[in-house]
């Protein structure tokens, strides 16, 4: 079934055309990934489906039943509600049910005509509950646990939650909403990589159909069945994965050149033997051959490649060896342990990635490492002719008011204008953009400004927050070559699991609050994750079996008949502490921050709960006879 259905799109903004002549169906049970170059279009075209804008030319059709969960970069949230109940929105309907019964309950209490309220109850009962009127809560929870919240920040109001936050918090209250077409705009943008693998899982378990819009490579070759791409205010839809796409574009970009060359060569024949034989014995020869050169549909001649950013990282001396070491290094705030324990040892030419949850002190452990931030206990010290090059992921070094030239020219104010102008080009700073002030730029040219700096500075120990964020694929891929030319040493963290792999050879991973190493970039890493989850696995299974075997003899053997009062209440005080060590466990970070256990624990307890009544009842069976 077609949910929605472009035809003939045209939209403009001003003299700017941005969309033109477009032509797509989006059809059920699809994941799709809209791909294209900061600017293109692609917001505009989400906003069009969704009907936030109007178009110039062409219609948009959507089916009855369709319900749209759009979650868009800047996202806009109630600052008076607390986290949860932001989240209890998409429940309303269910919400109002509730209050219904609520009130029949109390009509029930005292009214007269008792059988039809109470057949009006039942009716709003079963409503209820095949609404989801007993697991909402749990819903909640669990897409809230996947996107990285702690139980603790449930109660927090919107208005102190930060930007990242409110962000994970829209994207939450968008998949709860349980549409049939999700449009998602950058949706790992603040997400960790625990959180972007839940989004993963969660996106490919979706009955509905999904539009992404997303620079995460390794999110894409994971999610989507398809590509979308806009380009010259057109789209070009190829079949398969990102990995796939990117095959199948370089060969029909072959095939389009070949094609044109050939239509080329064809023509300039053509022209050719027209020019000499027009007034010769072939004349009617030429003149049919111009009569079919004119009816011939001219190929357009394929796009050169976009400009790209020119990135080539260089150092003027060579550092010691031993660049970085850590002894038994620890960050506390108050009575809160960041991590503890830490040793850590970085030598010339390595390639670490440091990767861990949102809050884990990734970044305060780059800062410490830098003396920016002050160590609880332990020890750095620092190797010697290091010049640190450091990316701050949210460019805090960056003076906003300032131009691009002139911030740039800080790094090296010997450098002549024309040169340093020349040098900008290579971001695409070009003509009276120079002169721009920085806050009047994206967040990905702003990246780029930041690279410039770190480039001119010439460092031999390139320290790396966040690098790829804000930065289209293009770009991504040219840091990622440059860096891999690098002659120097990195310490990247990053979340970007595809840059991750083509640029490091060590993985760091923050683990129960210190760092445990990886020999290997993060698909390695990845594979060693699930060599240990399966062998806990295979153990868990096997303790299983055991408990069984054990169950079976136990119950092979005779039965006592009837059991003593004492004998019931021990049992009863058992699982009363059982359920009370559960709810501890509930509680703690650990649980609640990894909904596998979070489930198999409620699960645990709920049988707990049954057999616990079972008790009692049985308690009351025996007191009275």
């Amino acid at each position: 079934m077609t949910l929605v259905s472009l035809n003939n799109i045209t939209k403009s903004y001003g003299t700017n055309l941005v969309l033109k002549d477009i032509s797509w169906q989006i059809e059920e049970g699809r994941k799709i990934g809209l791909l294209g170059s900061n600017g293109v279009g692609k917001t505009t075209l989400f906003r069009l489906i969704t009907g936030e804008l109007e178009t110039d030319k062409g219609e948009v059709t959507r089916s009855r039943k369709l319900k749209i969960g759009f979650l868009p970069q800047e996202c806009e949230l109630r600052d008076d509600l607390t986290l949860f109940d932001e989240m209890l929105k998409p429940f309303s309907d269910l919400l109002k049910l509730h209050d219904q019964l609520r009130n029949l309950e109390k009509q029930m209490s005292s009214a007269r005509n008792l059988d039809r309220l109470m057949k009006r109850y039942g009716e709003l009962q079963i409503e209820y509950e095949n609404s989801g009127g007993y697991t909402y809560e749990n819903k909640i929870e669990t897409v809230l646990y996947g996107l990285g919240f702690k139980k603790q920040d449930f109660d927090k109001s919107i208005n102190i939650l930060s930007g990242g936050e409110k962000n994970r918090a829209a994207l939450t209250s968008v998949l709860l909403s349980e549409p049939n077409l999700l449009l998602l705009d950058e949706p790992t943008n603040h997400l960790d990589i625990e959180g972007t693998e839940w989004l993963e899982n969660y996106l490919c378990e979706f009955p509905g159909t999904v539009v992404i819009v997303s620079h995460d490579r390794y999110f894409l070759d994971r999610v989507i069945q398809e590509v979308v791409q806009l380009e010259n205010h057109r789209i070009e839809k190829y079949k398969g994965n990102f990995s796939a796409y990117l095959v199948e574009k370089e060969k029909r970009k072959e095939k389009a050149r070949k094609e044109y060359k050939e239509q080329r060569e064809y023509i300039l024949r053509t022209e050719e033997f027209i020019r000499r034989n027009i007034a010769g014995q072939k004349t009617k020869q030429a003149q049919s051959r111009r009569k079919a050169l004119e009816k011939l549909e001219r190929l357009e001649k394929p796009k050169t490649r976009a400009k790209k950013v020119k990135i080539s990282f260089t150092s003027t001396q060579r550092s010691s060896r031993g660049l970085v070491w850590t002894e038994d290094l620890a960050k506390r705030f108050g009575d809160f342990v960041l991590f503890e324990n830490v040793s850590f040892f970085l030598e010339r030419y390595d390639r670490v990635g440091l990767i861990g949850p949102n809050g884990s002190g990734k970044t305060t452990f780059l800062k410490m490492l830098m003396g920016k931030e002050k160590l609880t206990s332990g020890e750095v010290k620092i190797g010697a002719n290091l010049d640190i090059g450091y990316y701050d992921q949210e460019h805090q070094g960056l003076d906003l008011e300032s131009s691009v030239l002139d911030e740039v020219w800080k790094i090296r104010p010997q450098m002549v204008a024309s040169d340093l102008r020349s040098f900008l080009a290579k971001f695409l700073f070009s003509g009276e953009d120079v002169f721009r002030r920085i806050k009047t730029f994206s967040g990905g040219e702003q990246s780029r400004v930041v690279l410039a700096k770190l480039i001119l500075s010439k460092p031999n120990f390139l320290i790396l927050d966040e690098p790829t964020n804000h930065l289209d694929i293009a770009s991504r891929e040219v840091l990622e070559n440059s860096l891999s030319e690098f002659g120097g040493t990195i310490l990247v963290i990053s979340h970007d699991r595809y840059f991750l792999n083509k640029v490091v050879n060590k993985i760091y991973a923050v683990e129960n609050k210190t760092l445990r190493e990886y020999l290997g970039n993060y698909s390695y890493y990845e594979r060693k994750k699930k060599e240990e989850k399966d062998a806990l696995q295979k153990s868990l299974e096997l303790a299983k079996q055991q408990k069984k075997a054990k169950a079976k003899i136990k119950k092979a053997k005779p039965k006592i008949k009837k059991r003593s009062l004492h004998q019931i209440e021990k049992e009863i005080s058992e699982i009363e502490q059982k359920i009370e060590e559960i709810d501890y466990l509930l509680s703690t970070e650990e649980v609640y921050t990894d909904w596998q256990k979070l489930l198999e624990l409620n699960e645990e307890r709920k049988m707990l709960s049954q057999r616990l009544d079972e008790l009692v009842a049985e308690w009351e069976r025996s007191a009275e006879a």
